[in-house]
């Protein structure tokens, strides 16, 4: 719980942080940590002067927090996806042309 600790803006945060892929983490995810949390995990806050204000006390509590949840598998960020054959890229094409055809789009 932020008490006696150290406030520091979210933006601020951000600078105090590691990079992410070589880029700093943007001030829209720690007000996302926040909100929502990660995994039911959430960053301490406190509105002060109408700034989201933390610490490095929590920031580090939050990343404990984090590393002590088991492992989780990655989550897929979309479906894969089959290639099309030649034949269905054909019938595909066929259906575009026969629904074109029907609404007078094509002689």
């Amino acid at each position: 719980m932020i008490g006696n600790e150290e406030l520091i803006t979210l933006n601020e945060a951000t600078k105090r942080l590691p990079p992410l892929d070589g880029r700093r983490l943007h001030v829209a995810t720690l007000h996302r940590w926040a909100r929502r949390g990660v995994r039911g995990i959430k960053l301490e806050v406190r509105a002060l002067g109408g700034r989201y204000c933390t610490s490095i006390e929590a920031l580090d509590r939050f990343g404990k927090a984090l590393a002590d949840l088991p492992p989780q598998a990655p989550k897929r960020r979309f479906a894969p996806t089959a290639a099309r054959t030649d034949a269905r890229r054909e019938r595909d094409l066929a259906r575009v042309d026969e629904a074109a055809k029907a609404e007078g789009l094509e002689e």
